[in-house]
């Protein structure tokens, strides 16, 4: 019997006309489901959002708009229900992001448009495979400068990481990097050099930190910085964390934001493409790839942004953001 329930159910698909397509019901709902033809309908998600666009197999799929219950509007490409592709997504106070998506997330390149009259608590410039580059030759490297400009004013503190601490320290202060003779690659002893400023309260004298880089900056072009203080170094990597007297501006040279298995990933990834690779030091236990490796800078990745947090965009900050004054660049 259940053979020819399923014959029936493919002959009232396979109609043109049917009943079932002209007015919707259990057959119309199976028909569009299945459907790979493209057509523009509107689509309701669990929260509230409403889609308008392309659809296929009664979800988004091409060119559409959503409607987000809080008024965010997102404009762009659709893959099975999931922002992919580019796309603009539009914030009720007008600031806006447009770029590319994948499975519903901000995903490769994009441009963040703020408004000039917002203000902020905090603000994280992280890093970018393009080290070995003039920073001048970076596609984006305009766009950056106008959201490092823009952090000057409108960002009570703001934490620049690895590829985004040299941009950040050669646009504010004109400390350039240097290409290094090998990869710093590894996991490296560090020590505090501040032991009272609130951005280390809690580290141990010596600590570890991991480090992926091709380039690096030289201590004596820190020094001769007034404004900036180095907070912790290694006589391997060079210096790690440094930053402004009062936290308005923060830079780390490594990536205490790596997991456990960032670095080996990364290992494994360059020796497959046939890349000169050293082992990661200080990583694998006998230096083995073969064995798990160590996670032993956690604690101190932890306590790093716990104390940015807390110290800087927390306590710190003024209760009326509209004090902020622009960072000052001498001492």
């Amino acid at each position: 019997m259940k053979y020819l329930y399923t014959a029936l159910i493919l002959v009232f698909l396979s109609q043109e006309g049917a009943v079932a397509q002209s007015k919707g019901g259990f057959f119309g709902k199976i028909k569009d489901t299945f459907s790979t033809e493209i057509k523009i309908g509107n689509y309701t998600f669990k929260d509230g959002s409403v889609y308008t666009g392309e659809m296929k197999g009664r979800k988004p799929n091409g060119k559409g708009k959503t409607v987000f219950k809080n008024g965010d509007v997102y404009e762009g490409e659709y893959v099975k229900g999931k922002r992919e592709g580019f796309g603009t997504y539009i914030f009720p106070d007008g600031e806006k992001y447009e770029g590319q998506w994948f499975q519903d997330q901000q995903h490769g390149k994009g441009i963040f448009y703020f408004m000039n009259n917002n203000r902020y608590d905090g603000m994280i410039i992280t890093g970018a495979p393009v080290e070995t580059m003039a920073f001048e030759q970076v596609d984006y490297w305009p766009e950056l400068c106008e959201i490092m400009d823009f952090s000057e004013t409108n960002v009570y503190s703001t934490l620049h990481v690895c590829w985004g601490a040299q941009a950040g320290l050669y646009y504010h202060y004109g400390v350039h990097k240097q290409l290094l003779p090998e990869k710093m690659f590894g996991v490296f002893e560090h020590r505090v050099t501040r032991p009272a400023n609130p951005l280390v309260r809690g580290f141990d004298e010596v600590f570890y930190a991991p480090h992926s880089r091709h380039t690096g900056i030289r201590r004596a072009d820190v020094d001769a910085c007034d404004a900036l203080r180095i907070l912790a170094e290694s006589d391997v990597a060079g210096p790690f964390l440094m930053s402004t007297e009062n936290g308005r501006q923060i830079f780390v040279t490594g990536h205490p934001e790596y997991d456990k298995y960032t670095l080996d990933a990364e290992y494994k990834r360059d020796v497959a493409k046939g890349l000169p690779i050293h082992v990661p030091v200080n990583y694998y236990p006998d230096d083995d790839p073969e064995q798990p490796p160590l996670f032993r800078w956690r604690a101190h990745a932890h306590l790093l942004y716990e104390n940015w947090l807390n110290y800087y965009v927390y306590q710190n900050t003024p209760y009326d953001l509209g004090e902020i004054q622009r960072v000052k660049h001498g001492k």
